[in-house]
């Protein structure tokens, strides 16, 4: 017997045939079976998915700090240095908050406010997402201000930015009565760390600067925290999150959406644009000085070169960012 000989049109009408039977039935079980608005955290694969998500989500915030500097020694290392593990820092903080963005759009974080008239579901994941980023991003600028800022601010800072925020949630969770006192307490936590945070644009200036005025890139990366985060609480108090004065769920979380990106991209992109100004100077000064890349001279060797050509040579140190400054061996003030 011969083979049956099976032409190409042949096989692509069995495939086609086959595409729109399981599109069929696709469409068929979208619309007779009920979708399920929860997790299931009794299935096990739910449970291992949740483990395995967190797991890898923590090895990677292990990884970045693992392989960067210890902070302790970071705030007293040259300002190149710090501006490195700042932006490490960033990349943690924008990972961290694209995962738990993603983690919005399923119903695993969904959770329903008591007290609320119109059932408000609030996504955890928003929340927990500023527990995680805001603190480090409190961090960064005290390593940024090295050693100019008291090494207690490495722990208080943060610690307030987490204190505020569990405030803001556990008024989300409370009835309205104590829901006033829980928002009252983590406003006045936010008022002091807005004060340190004007504080340390004094500190790292050496009294020069202040919040009101001053030129330095440190003071305008301040301000730019404080401006964009204070309009947190006051959207919040007008949400149902707080106390109800906006009831439209969609303006609700849009606001949420352009306050988070704006806050978090205009502090990094900032900062990241201190760090590739300040790069390029270190560069321009190697440059000028005949120096390879291949050279192996630290921003210190360069600093207290320029100081040495800059008195007996003309040169002034501090054109390049690289004059005296703290004892750290950082730049006097960074202006751009």
């Amino acid at each position: 017997m011969g083979e049956v000989t099976v032409s190409p049109q042949e096989r692509l009408f069995d495939a086609v045939s086959a595409i729109n039977e399981v599109a069929e039935e696709l469409t068929r079980r979208l619309q007779t079976e009920e979708c399920t608005e929860g997790v299931d955290l009794t299935d096990g694969h739910n449970v291992a998915q949740i483990i395995q998500g967190v797991g890898f989500m923590f090895l990677a915030m292990w990884l970045i700090f693992a392989n960067n500097s210890k902070v302790a020694v970071a705030q007293k290392a040259p300002l190149e240095q710090r501006h490195n593990i700042c932006a490490t820092i960033s990349t943690a903080v924008a990972l961290f908050s694209g995962f738990f963005n993603i983690l919005q759009l399923t119903a695993i974080d969904d959770f329903d406010l008591p007290g609320r008239t119109n059932n408000f579901t609030l996504n955890l994941s928003r929340p927990v997402e500023w527990i995680l980023t805001c603190p480090i991003m409190q961090l960064k600028l005290v390593v940024l201000a090295g050693s100019r800022v008291p090494s207690y601010r490495r722990f208080m800072m943060p610690l307030i930015s987490v204190a505020v925020l569990l405030c803001g949630t556990a008024s989300m969770f409370t009835g309205d009565a104590l829901r006033f006192a829980w928002y009252g307490f983590g406003l006045s936590l936010a008022s002091i760390m807005f004060y340190h945070n004007a504080l340390q644009i004094k500190e790292n200036s050496e009294g020069e600067e202040s919040f009101l005025h001053g030129d330095s890139d440190f003071r305008k990366l301040s301000l730019c925290l404080i401006l964009t985060w204070f309009p947190f609480p006051m959207w919040f108090s007008l949400s149902v999150e707080g106390f109800g004065v906006i009831t439209d769920g969609f303006i609700i979380e849009m606001g949420w959406v352009v306050l988070n990106i704006v806050s978090k991209f205009v502090f990094i992109i900032w900062l990241q644009r201190m760090k590739m100004v300040h790069q390029r100077k270190v560069e321009s000064t190697r440059e000028l000085y005949g120096l390879s890349a291949s050279d192996d001279m630290t921003e210190g060797d360069l600093k207290q070169k320029a100081i040495s050509v800059g008195t007996h040579g003309g040169v002034k140190a501090e054109n390049y960012g690289l004059g005296q400054g703290e004892e750290a061996e950082s730049e006097v003030k960074q202006c751009s």
